[in-house]
């Protein structure tokens, strides 16, 4: 796998970028505590990748997202 679909709904106090930092980061940190091998299978050792894709969705309807993303590698 080479990339997750997370979707979330929130309300915006929160820069999106610094909600996706820390979410980076924190599960990075658990997944290595948990699991420490796991960090000597990975190139440079880093767990994610630096960047993402944020997408904002209006008026699609929850269950079509989540269709859509439950699809996803079931080509």
């Amino acid at each position: 796998m080479d990339h997750i679909h997370i979707l979330f709904s929130f309300k915006p106090a929160i820069q999106l970028s610094k909600f996706i930092n820390s979410l980076k980061s924190t599960s990075a940190r658990l997944i290595f505590r948990d699991y420490p091998e796991v960090k000597k299978q990975l190139w440079d050792g880093s767990f994610w990748s630096p960047s993402y894709f944020l997408s904002i969705v209006g008026e699609v309807k929850l269950e079509d997202v989540k269709r859509y993303v439950q699809s996803q590698g079931n080509a």
